[in-house]
């Protein structure tokens, strides 16, 4: 069995019905009967004001002529107090028709005056556009109810919303005390350990067994830990340390980036080409380490020879530096995981904190990174960063990649990746060369 509950319906609204004599209420009941509201009686001015205290009414009509408080008395009493001065008030009289009792009534608080006799179809079209006001009245407070509801609630959520926002910022800083402590930890002891073993591999270059096979691997282990440790350091500053915002010549930058990565430039047996490279705004210690990690990137998980390309670009008012390297590539779906903290650096193995420090640190200054990639074509990581002189530079882009500009020799700055153009200009850095 099921049972229906109907909804529950609104109370009509009231209208109070003031006169001393009986039949006159009664004739005033029988004028309004079947208009959508519900006549309460009161015979006097006094239980008029009785029945305000516990009704909301919409409409009252009152006589003039009564014993104890007349109609122009009660209207007074009834604008005199707060919630009910709202209440239209039409008068009805059977005294004469003279303006100077009208003029009364209205100076009372009355906002319509009708003689007796008086048509019955003129009080019904009265009273209802009075009570179509009266509608609108309770709508615009059942608005301003729940408007007033809604608004407490937002206050509430964005109450809990600033609480935790103050919780995750005392646990970011929590965590970026640990990294920083941690990345502490795990460098003295790795470093002392892979000292030790690099002096022990000395002492036992000459043997050709699984001893020193071992003793090898034991040191490449060291060796990721301690690179681990220092990311873990590099991402525990970029998080913690607001970077400043300096004129960078990424040319002089990035010399230094390759003079520390020579060794292993010679050992990868790679080639490096670089496009002209722009003056930047950042931070050189958060550019110089991002730069060094993206391209130990690109050397260690590249093709078995690697050629690495880094190029330039405009998009705007930023310069976009794109590495691109030869390695395997990765299935695009795969990419948006590679910026996190728990992501993989592009290419086959790796960490993951080297990226996720460049990702942290390129926001923080005011750019961003994001890669391309496809099995088998290689891998692109592009960042952009603000241009030191904006609209100076974008005259001399859009002036050297005109045809005048191409056919000077100068060569324009090259945003494609691969060999060398000819005519562009490029630095390299060959590992052949580097090896010596």
């Amino acid at each position: 069995m099921t049972m229906t509950i109907e909804p529950r319906q609104e109370a009509p609204p009231k209208v109070l019905l003031v006169d001393d004599r009986p039949e006159n209420l009664l004739a005033l009941e029988g004028t309004l009967e079947g208009m959508p509201c519900q006549c309460v009686r009161a015979n006097s001015g006094e239980e008029a004001l009785r029945h305000l205290l516990v009704h909301d009414v919409a409409l009252l009509l009152l006589d003039v002529q009564m014993p104890g408080l007349d109609g122009y008395q009660t209207a007074r009493h009834i604008r005199e107090r707060e919630k009910t001065r709202h209440i239209p008030l039409i008068f009805i009289s059977g005294i004469d028709r003279d303006v100077e009792p009208q003029l009364r009534g209205y100076a009372s608080g009355a906002v319509d005056f009708l003689a007796k006799p008086f048509e019955p179809a003129a009080l019904q079209s009265k009273v209802k556009i009075f009570l179509e006001l009266d509608d609108r009245r309770r709508a615009v407070e059942k608005n301003q109810a729940e408007l007033e509801a809604r608004v407490a609630e937002l206050a509430a959520l964005r109450a809990e919303l600033d609480q935790k926002s103050v919780d995750l910022s005392r646990a970011n800083l929590a965590l970026e005390g640990f990294a920083s402590t941690a990345s502490r930890a795990l460098l003295e002891p790795a470093e002392l350990a892979s000292g030790f073993l690099s002096l022990l591999a000395d002492e036992t270059a000459r043997e050709k067994g699984s001893a020193g096979r071992l003793l090898e691997r034991a040191r490449s282990a060291t060796d990721k830990v301690v690179s681990t440790a220092e990311q873990l350091a590099r991402f525990a500053r970029s998080t913690g340390q607001a970077p400043i915002s300096v004129p960078v010549p990424l040319d002089a930058l990035m010399a230094e980036v390759l003079a520390e990565a020579e060794a292993l430039i010679a050992a990868r047996g790679a080639r490096i080409t670089l496009d002209p490279l722009p003056t930047v705004l950042g931070d050189p210690w958060y550019l110089r380490h991002v730069l060094a990690a993206l391209l130990d990137n690109a050397l260690r998980h590249g093709a078995e020879r690697p050629r690495v390309h880094l190029g330039v670009s405009r998009r705007a008012s930023s310069w976009v530096l794109t590495l691109h390297d030869d390695g395997p590539g990765i299935d695009p779906s795969a990419l948006s995981g590679y910026f996190g903290q728990r992501g993989t650096p592009v290419g086959r193995h790796g960490a993951g904190l080297g990226l996720a420090f460049c990702h942290q640190a390129i926001k923080r200054l005011g750019g961003e990174l994001w890669a391309v990639s496809s099995p088998g074509q290689g891998t692109d990581v592009s960042l952009s960063l603000p241009d030191a002189a904006p609209e100076a530079h974008d005259d001399a882009y859009r002036a050297a990649q005109s045809p005048e500009g191409s056919s000077k020799g100068s060569g324009p700055l090259e945003t494609s990746i691969g060999q060398p153009r000819a005519g562009g200009r490029r630095r390299k850095a060959d590992g052949a060369a580097s090896a010596g």
